[in-house]
């Protein structure tokens, strides 16, 4: 069975067919100055990488078309830290996120020639 979402201490991330979705937690969303939930469509979706921290704890970072870059994935409102148990899951999910992008990516190519 396919991942479809992972939940962290501070936020959730959730996959379907709309999109990619994150949810974090009241106090988060105010420290990093974003909404509660953010909405990214598969067409702004540009992929997505496992990061690990020093702790050994993997970071999903989704790279997003005409997003800011930013250093630190404490101040990304597309990065989501999980457990380390979670380490296994966060890649199944980032391939997941990858290989939709890049469907996605290939359609609009084609619908364009």
């Amino acid at each position: 069975m396919p991942v479809t979402h992972l939940s962290g201490r501070k936020g959730r991330i959730d996959v379907s067919l709309d999109g990619v979705s994150f949810t974090r937690s009241d106090t988060d969303a105010a420290r990093q100055g974003t909404a509660r939930r953010i909405d990214v469509g598969w067409d702004d979706v540009t992929g997505a990488e496992v990061q690990t921290t020093s702790k050994g704890r993997p970071v999903i970072r989704v790279a997003v078309a005409g997003a800011p870059a930013v250093a630190r994935h404490q101040d990304d409102p597309h990065a989501l830290k999980l457990s380390r148990k979670f380490s296994e899951p966060a890649h199944q999910l980032v391939e997941q996120i990858n290989d939709e992008a890049a469907a996605r990516r290939r359609w609009r190519e084609h619908a364009q020639r």
